[in-house]
């Protein structure tokens, strides 16, 4: 091949591929030409068009002026195409971001409708805009990136608009590389492997290429000194400042494999280079206790891993094995005595990190993977030198490895030692560690989404261990235990998949220096990192691959069928051929998907059909312009299929013969329409059978020949009993599934009589449900039945799916022959198939299937790769029935049939089809009363309204109120305002009023006006038309109990209209919630059985119903649940019923919360282990009690109170009348009745969170909106995962809003934050700080990535509040706008929504001065701090969310009381005088102890008063408590405090701090504590109490003091 680097030349070479590609794609064509000279980024434009030659020459001209303006000459070129889009919004998108793997986006990106703006994923990629940085684990948007990659792509003044509701495109594309050295490549479509070339096997060719670039690449970083340049950040060319000299020794190693295979110079002088300076630079000289001279390879901070003297000793054992060398043997030993130094000789147990140069322990295991290299490098040195030494520590060594199971590491280390230790003692217990090192690995490695080299040096070691075991006859029976077959799939599988990071020039021409990366491989969920120890290990795994492949590769019964044995050619064969195609639907979007994509385009392309001797299809509509939606087809939300008569033309032009209409959709629109059906076909030429006037004609088959044969067919339905003919009734031939004997005793007669006319009979069956994978046992009844009744093939249809092949008394059975054309917008083709029955008089003799790919509104025949996939994927259905298909060369596959020979009659040919073109012009049809009305029905007027060049003149909707899921028909009354050419689509939706997850209903539905019938361009003006459409309700688990109203838009060709709305009407929603499953809290299985979980007590976690009885919308005033209610929603039955007219107000699990709440009260008791259970903590959290053992205390204590109980079991001693409600699990219950509540509540519902604050926003919140009457809020701190929504169980529609209290606890669950099941509507953080410390939280951003999670799940009108004062602001906001259609910032800046202008404070509270809208609120706080300050003004930013008046909710704050232990501010008589006590004991914090200290600071001290604080330590801070509690001191000496006394043993942290002067004692007694206080105080002294209450006696000490002061003035 002559060598080009011409652009022309390039283009020239790609050209007829592209093509050859695209002729499987309808127009537009979407290219995107992408170029490199090899050394710089690629340079990218696209275009769009209906002509591709045009498309060809404009991209053509424009890439090159890009190469004329960068000065670049054409080395590489890349052409992608778009063969699928997905048009959604930038919110829905960043959804599956969040959920999508760092790097592993595999679409492109169009920012607007026009595609103008539109990227490839390797431009997205290669530029780093869709990379967040490494502590992001998903994908996300890089707007700075973004920014940067537009602006010179497109220009400085490109729009980007990412916000929420803005459109966004994926792009699914193929493509083909072309370079000067090899012939055009193509590349893969979506899917793991997109974007690279297309390799159907890797051979030993592929795997010697891949060898040689990468080891070339590790020698190009060894720089002169020898040391290697560690790594590249690709997208933009930067260094890895990082340095590790174990992966240099191993760099070291595999680049010898490499030159092992390769024998290049270079390579060789690279590796002499690296062990020059592993020699001499980075392996120190030690001397051991014992003193032997040993060697240790060290790092820059002066560590000894046990894994660098190994890798050592792989390379330098290897290089002595490849050159004779014995430079290196001392240093070896010395190595090896290294490691044996660092071996446990008692045990086998290694130490893996030492300290240089006195060999202390610093690490006693750091990492398994060091253990398998130790060993392993031993046995390499032990080969070379049979030094026994080495041995005997590799021995002891496993014995500590087996005893301890690191099998369970799937460790590739140790399965290479296995291989060489069993070399010198092959005994079965190291083969069996070998084996269990892999086997329960396996479906890991085939479905791992990253690459994971590491694990095809696994399966090398693996298989070389398995090769021997197949060999060495006293331990082949090990083998057992192993699935050889998916053992070679996982390798080969994992091999192939490899080679998605090697770096192919087509990925690497996207970043910003191809020339260096190419050929080497890469990291892709680290940004496409570069690293030598990510080469090295590719490197070395390809190299036992390539071993591997040259020594046989897989055995042959183990290689899959047909993967390597040359297929078959097709034989030519002259008998005659019925083409079988499934299901056809001509109506809906298949009007306008025809009039863009042509005739030709649609059916025209599956020659297998047309070049049949006879072709029939399932014809899945009705052809016909009579009758009306509506029809009762005895579904909820039925498919309604009609198609205009001209449409038939596409069945001519496909060559159809004969067409099925026994089906669930010849009925759609009535007898009439189905009638109507059968004269268009009868006067077009077109058989049909299947239906008619009566049984009888629905019962007649249509007879065609076929070559020389007469072909009988019948069609029967068993979907659809609304559509069944009678005796005198019109319809189909229908008959259901259950009753076999019906089918034989009605078709045998008839195929008897049939058979006097034609030899062959064929039984066409409409059968089973949709989307059907695999035909029921029903269905395989039944058909065998029809094949006894003497059929010689059933041709089914349904599913919408292939389904495969049953041979039966050698007659087929095709079960579903899939949709061969269907209008549903689709992403990509779907697998179907023609079935071509070769035919004799005996019956079918054999049967083809030939692969279709089936799109939106058009099929294609495959053929290449794509057919035969798709072939492939058909042949398992077949196996799976007992049928072996044999896969041919062209991608098609038979099956050849011997059916017995049988008696045939000398017939005469029967007439074939002569199609009747003209009578679709000729028949004049008036327009139908459905189409044209004379007026609008005075009830469906309104106003006028022009939408486009159509004018609306009335609309009206039923039903009105929908109480389950059906369609809504909408009735539109239109005429023209000026004549149009365009055929114009209506685009009716049905609008959610409010924020809701449930889409609009009738989405895809934009139809031709008149219900298809009428296109605009036929219109005349003054002429009123009608369209009566039934618009389809989203899925199930998608409804919720909203309003909708219409909305109406127009679409068209070169049209776009926005929906708006029409009218003032509104459909209610009053949907009945299907009752979800119960979860099954008792398992029977037995405990050895019983998967464990990770719960308290092994149960598997806790699933709650999100879907609710209808029983629960009925509301009543001043009533929250009825017994009804509560039983339904729990599950749980009366042990004891109420009396009638029964209602709880409030649903508590807590003794305190029955005074607290609305009354009566309903009791849930319950065990400590049920809510650790549900709360997934741990028991030990909890003392063990059970609350059933009080309820009769708690009952007598609460009296009228109570409305009554619920109970896990029956409890003795409660008032006989007392109801009481036994379920399953009391926890589960309340959180049921929780979510329930809130499923139904169509109010605000506020969500608190933050570090400080709380408690004390959600009372002023209360406060403000009406006080507990009005609005129900969080009680007790109870704000956890179970708190959160067991305290919605009372909220009720007379709340005017919810306000729930939210612990970090609550939003880092494993399955998302509670606030996912609560849904707020508005939701806020208080403060950021550290209260906890955990593996999550070891920082205030920890904590913030954390507590913003409360935005995730808002819902309504979706608002989140935000204070500038928040550690991490700009994290928090970004994270507020990721989720809520509204940010509400409050703060001093001139940025924020809600501005603060003036604080002024005190030690009673604050007056501050606000500004809201332009308005200025003044509003006084009772509270002291800068803390309550922002509480309260987040608390008004919420009231000014809901609409409500700032001014009445600051005049309602004044009569804010904050609960005990929150700054409450008393006087006591202590003896020496009157003493000032702050009470701020109900929590601690970092941030709440700040607060609490500025308060002792601005709080005024009379006289010769002293300022004293009491403080109690801060929990749960683990590994940081030393440091937080330290951190305190400063604040503290800042707020002037004379004197500290403290409690807790953490508060030591904060002594050691503080200067002597001001300490006094440490007290382990809250008791001693109080009497010291109480003797120290003098008059006018100021007290703070500050500290947690959890787990301490701390929260004890204001009480006790005013215990102890009250009884010194009674004394």
């Amino acid at each position: 091949m002559a060598k080009s680097n011409t652009l022309s030349d390039l283009l020239l070479r790609a050209r007829p591929a592209v093509e050859r590609e695209l002729a499987e794609l309808p127009p537009p064509y979407t290219l995107f030409f992408s170029v490199s000279d090899g050394k710089q980024r690629a340079r990218v434009c696209h275009g769009r068009s209906e002509d591709l030659n045009a498309l060809w020459l404009k991209l053509a001209s424009q890439v090159r002026k890009l190469l004329k303006s960068a000065k670049l000459d054409a080395r590489w070129l890349r052409i992608d195409w778009v063969t699928d889009s997905e048009r959604l919004d930038w919110k829905t998108l960043r959804e599956r971001f969040r959920v999508t793997k760092r790097g592993y986006f595999r679409h492109g990106l169009a920012l607007d409708r026009e595609w103008k703006t539109a990227f490839l994923e390797q431009e997205l990629n290669g530029n780093a805009m869709l990379y967040g940085g490494n502590k992001i684990a998903h994908v996300v948007v890089n707007r700075e990136k973004f920014r940067n990659y537009t602006a010179l792509r497109f220009g400085k003044s490109t729009p980007l608009d990412f916000e929420d509701q803005t459109e966004v495109t994926l792009l699914s594309t193929e493509g083909l590389f072309v370079d000067s050295n090899t012939p055009p490549q193509l590349l893969y479509g979506p899917g793991r492997n997109a974007g690279r070339r297309v390799i159907d096997e890797l051979d030993e060719p592929t795997s010697y290429n891949v060898i040689n670039t990468s080891s070339r690449y590790l020698a190009s970083q060894v720089h002169n000194s020898g040391r290697f340049e560690y790594g590249w950040h690709c997208c933009f060319d930067r260094a890895i400042g990082t340095y590790n000299t174990l992966r240099h020794a191993s760099s070291t190693y595999a680049m010898t494999e490499g030159w092992e295979v390769t024998g290049d110079d270079r390579v060789k002088q690279s590796i002499d280079r690296a062990l020059h300076y592993l020699t001499t630079k980075l392996i120190r000289q030690a001397t051991l206790p014992s003193g032997e001279q040993a060697a240790f390879l060290v790092e820059a901070n002066g560590e000894i891993k046990l894994g660098g003297n190994a890798v050592c000793l792989l390379a330098l054992v290897k290089y002595a094995e490849l050159t004779g060398s014995e430079d290196h043997h001392g240093l070896m030993d010395q190595l090896a005595l290294g490691i044996q130094f660092m071996q446990d000789p008692a045990s086998g147990k290694f130490v893996h990190v030492l300290n240089y140069p006195d060999l202390s322990v610093k690490e006693e295991f750091r990492i398994i993977y060091y253990d398998g290299e130790a060993a392993f490098g031993l046995m390499r040195l032990y080969g070379l030198t049979k030094d026994s030494r080495w041995l005997d520590i590799v021995e002891k060594a496993f014995e500590f490895f087996i005893a301890n199971d690191h099998w369970q590491a799937h460790d590739h280390w140790l399965s290479y030692c296995v291989n060489e230790l069993t070399l010198y003692r092959p005994e079965a217990r190291y083969y069996q560690f070998g084996i269990q090192n892999v086997v329960g690995h396996l479906d890991f490695i085939i479905e791992r989404i990253t690459t994971f080299p590491t694990l095809l040096e696994l399966m090398m070691a693996a298989e070389r261990m398995v090769t021997r075991l197949r060999q060495e006859k006293e331990f082949t029976y090990l083998l057992q235990q192993m699935d050889l077959r998916k053992f070679y799939r996982a390798l080969h599988t994992r091999a192939m998949y490899l080679l998605n990071g090697y770096f192919w020039p087509e990925y690497a021409m996207f970043f910003k220096n191809p020339g260096k990366i190419t050929g080497s491989f890469y990291i892709r969920h680290h940004a496409f990192r570069v690293r030598i120890d990510d080469v090295e290990h590719y490197l070395s795994g390809f190299v036992a691959f390539r071993k591997y492949l040259l020594q046989g590769g897989c055995p042959v019964e183990f290689t899959p069928a047909n993967a390597n044995a040359a297929l078959p050619i097709p034989e030519e064969n002259q008998l005659p051929v019925l083409a079988w195609g499934g299901d056809v639907n001509l109506a809906r979007r298949q009007h306008y998907r025809l009039e863009e994509l042509g005739e030709k385009e649609v059916l025209g392309r599956i020659p297998a059909l047309s070049q049949a001797d006879l072709s029939v299809i399932n014809l899945e509509c009705v052809v016909a312009t009579t009758g009306e939606q509506g029809v009762d087809k005895g579904e909820r939300s039925p498919y309604y299929y009609r198609a205009r008569p001209e449409m038939l033309k596409l069945l001519c032009h496909a060559g159809i013969d004969v067409v099925t209409t026994a089906n669930n959709h010849s009925g759609d629109y009535g007898n009439q329409a189905l009638l109507e059906q059968g004269f268009w076909l009868d006067g077009l030429g077109i058989g049909h059978t299947g239906s008619g006037a009566n049984l009888t004609a629905a019962l007649t088959p249509v007879i065609r020949p076929a070559g020389d044969l007469n072909v009988a067919i019948f069609s029967l339905d068993a979907t659809q009993k609304q559509f069944a003919a009678g005796a005198r009734q019109p319809g189909c031939a229908y008959l259901p599934l259950r009753d076999p004997q019906a089918w034989a005793a009605l078709l045998k007669p008839r195929i008897e009589a049939a058979r006097r006319h034609a030899p062959v009979v064929m039984v066409a069956v409409h059968w089973g449900a949709n989307l059907e994978e695999e035909p029921s046992q029903a269905e395989i009844t039944i058909g065998h039945a029809i094949i006894d009744a003497g059929a010689d093939a059933v041709l089914g249809t349904s599913a919408h799916l292939l389904q495969g092949i049953e041979i039966y008394r050698d007659r087929p059975i095709i079960h579903d022959a899939g949709d061969l054309l269907f209008d549903s917008v689709r992403r990509s083709l779907k697998d179907s198939g023609i079935f071509q029955l070769f035919l004799s008089h005996r019956g079918v003799e054999s049967i083809r299937f030939f692969p279709v790919g089936s799109g939106f509104g058009f099929s294609r025949q495959l053929s290449g790769r794509k057919g035969r996939a798709v072939t492939e994927r058909y042949l398992d259905k077949c196996n799976r029935l007992g049928t072996q298909m044999v896969l041919l060369q062209d991608g098609s596959a038979q099956y050849q049939l011997a059916p017995p020979d049988r008696p045939h009659l000398a017939l005469s040919k029967s007439q074939k089809t002569r199609y009747n073109l003209p009578l679709l012009d000729q028949v004049q049809r008036p327009p139908s009363p459905n189409w044209v009305v004379p007026e609008v029905p005075p009830e469906a007027r309104i106003t006028p309204t022009d939408i486009g060049p159509l004018r609306l003149l009335g609309v009206r909707s039923t039903p009105q109120i929908i109480e389950q899921r059906r369609l809504i028909f909408v009735e539109t009354f239109w005429t023209l305002t000026t004549p149009v050419t365009e055929n114009l689509r209506l685009d009716i939706r049905a609008v959610p009023v409010e924020q809701t997850p449930m889409p609009y209903w009738g989405k895809s539905m934009d139809h031709d006006p008149c219900d298809w019938q009428l296109p605009t361009s036929r219109w005349k003006t003054g002429i009123i038309y009608r369209d009566y459409y039934g618009l389809r309700p989203p899925p199930s688990r998608q409804l919720h109990n909203v309003d909708l109203r219409l909305e109406v838009g127009l679409k068209g060709p070169a049209t776009h209209i926005e929906p708006t709305r029409v009218n003032d009407e509104l459909i209610s929603l009053r949907i009945q919630g299907r009752e979800a499953a119960t979860p099954d809290r008792q398992s029977t299985q037995t405990p050895s059985a019983q998967k464990t979980y990770n719960t308290i007590d092994g149960r598997k976690p806790p699933v709650y119903r999100t879907e609710f009885p209808p029983c629960i919308f009925r509301e009543v005033a001043g009533q929250t649940w009825d017994a009804e209610q509560l039983a339904a929603v729990t599950g749980g039955h009366w042990l004891m019923p109420p009396p009638q007219d029964w209602f709880t107000r409030s649903v508590v699990s807590g003794q305190s919360f029955i005074q607290q709440s609305l009354t009566p009260a309903m009791f849930v008791a319950h065990k400590s282990d049920d809510r650790a259970y549900h709360e997934r903590s741990s028991a030990e959290k909890y003392k063990q009690w059970d609350l059933h053992d009080k309820l009769p205390e708690i009952v007598r204590r609460a009296g009228s109170n109570l409305a009554g109980v619920i109970v896990q079991q029956p409890v003795a001693g409660l008032p006989e009348h007392l109801p009481v409600l036994q379920v399953t699990d009391p926890i589960q219950a309340i959180i049921e009745l929780g979510l329930a509540a809130r499923y139904r509540y169509r109010g605000d519902v506020i969500a608190v969170t933050g570090t400080a604050g709380k408690s004390s926003t959600v009372k002023m919140l209360g406060c403000m909106l009406g006080g507990r009457e009005k609005v129900l809020t969080s009680l007790g701190n109870y704000n956890s995962r179970v708190g959160a929504p067991s305290m919605l169980a009372s909220l009720s529609a007379d709340h005017n809003a919810a306000v729930i209290e939210v612990a970090q606890s609550a939003l880092w669950m494993k399955q998302g934050p509670i606030t996912r099941r609560i849904h707020p509507t508005i939701a806020m953080i208080t403060e950021i700080g550290v209260s906890q410390t955990t593996s999550r939280v070891k920082s205030t951003r920890d904590t913030a990535l954390w507590k913003s999670r409360i935005f995730d799940g808002l819902i309504g009108r979706s608002v989140a509040i935000v204070g500038e004062h928040l550690q991490h602001f700009d994290y928090i906001l970004e994270k507020a706008r990721q989720h809520a259609k509204r940010v509400i910032t409050f703060g001093t800046s001139e940025q924020a929504e809600v501005r603060i202008l003036d604080v002024q404070g005190d030690s009673l509270g604050s007056q501050v001065e606000i500004v809201v809208a332009g308005e200025v609120h003044k509003l006084s706080i009772p509270a002291p701090s800068i803390g309550m300050v922002h509480n309260a003004v987040a608390s008004l930013c919420a009231i000014y969310a809901m609409g409500r008046s700032i001014g009445e909710a600051a005049v309602a704050l004044q009569q804010l009381q904050l609960d005990e232990g929150h700054l409450d501010q008393t006087r006591l008589h202590f003896p020496h005088g009157k003493v000032q006590i702050i009470d701020d004991s109900w929590n601690a914090t970092v941030s709440s102890m700040l607060n609490a200290f500025s308060v002792l600071k601005q709080t005024p001290v009379a006289g010769d008063g002293r300022r004293i604080a009491a403080l109690g330590r801060m929990v749960e801070l683990g590994d940081e408590a030393e440091s937080l509690h330290g951190s305190l001191a400063q604040p503290l000496m800042d707020a002037d405090v004379d004197l500290i006394v403290t409690h807790g043993e953490e508060m030591h942290f904060l002594r050691k701090r503080l200067p002597e002067r001001i300490l006094g004692p440490h007290f382990s007694s809250i008791e001693e504590m109080a009497n010291y206080l109480l003797v120290t105080a003098q008059k006018d002294d100021l007290i703070l109490i500050k500290g947690s209450r959890r787990d301490s006696d701390f929260g004890t000490l204001p009480k006790l003091l005013k215990k102890l002061t009250e009884n010194r003035v009674t004394a």
